[in-house]
């Protein structure tokens, strides 16, 4: 089905008038007995308009974006969790969750290839992270080191502990996931990476209730 737009009101009109419309057009029942097929004259003509503008402000007819989603992937992959004392919350999941042997905290560094930028503007920003693996999903922690700026020390500073993110695994973030924001409108808060893969923070956290973030491992070239 094609989609119009708010502003192809007057445009059906005039294709009323020039005939340029399907011959047979149906008009949806609005509960008021107003349902039947018509045919491109005269007596019908605003009939059909208004009926197109109540579909239009009802939201059954909208503005052609595409039909692709956002996200095909379904599966989150980790839930992070933004945290100031990393040590005493990787106590706290262990004792939860019964894990004798605690994870090991890693130091998430920029990388040359993927350099970190927030809002827009580069950030030398590293991050304390830790994993824990539970049947179905990942728990993260995280905790920001220095002063530059970053979006976990942003978080941190107006929520205070808390869920920062939900991460999905993707593939294509550059070639395909980028226009796809560009379209809906949705900016990007933070990106970075590593050596073979990249992440991006979306600011959604108005629209969702929580960050979204996107990750992608690039595919390992087959040798030669």
């Amino acid at each position: 089905m094609r989609l119009y737009r708010r502003d192809s009101i007057a445009s059906v009109s005039s294709a009323l008038d020039c005939n340029q419309l399907p011959l047979k057009l149906t008009v949806p029942d609005f509960g008021i007995g107003m349902s039947r097929s018509i045919r491109g004259n005269e007596s019908m003509k605003w009939l059909y308009v208004v009926s197109f503008a109540v579909l239009i402000s009802s939201g059954s007819v909208a503005e052609d974006r595409g039909s692709e989603p956002l996200l095909e992937n379904h599966q989150a992959v980790h839930v992070g969790i933004v945290v100031e004392d990393l040590e005493a919350a990787i106590v706290a999941w262990s004792e939860l969750l019964g894990i004798e042997e605690p994870p090991g905290i890693i130091v998430g560094e920029g990388h040359s290839d993927n350099p970190t930028h927030f809002r827009g503007d580069p950030s030398d920003v590293n991050v304390r992270l830790a994993f824990f693996n539970l049947e179905n999903i990942q728990i993260e922690l995280l905790s920001p080191l220095g002063d530059n700026p970053n979006h976990w020390s942003e978080f941190l500073a107006t929520h205070g502990d808390g869920v920062h993110h939900l991460a999905f695994r993707v593939q294509g973030i550059g070639e395909v996931y980028l226009d796809r924001l560009a379209e809906r409108g949705i900016s990007l808060v933070q990106k970075g990476g590593w050596d073979g893969g990249e992440y991006v923070y979306l600011d959604t956290a108005d629209s969702l209730g929580v960050t979204l973030e996107l990750l992608e491992q690039y595919e390992q070239k087959a040798s030669p």
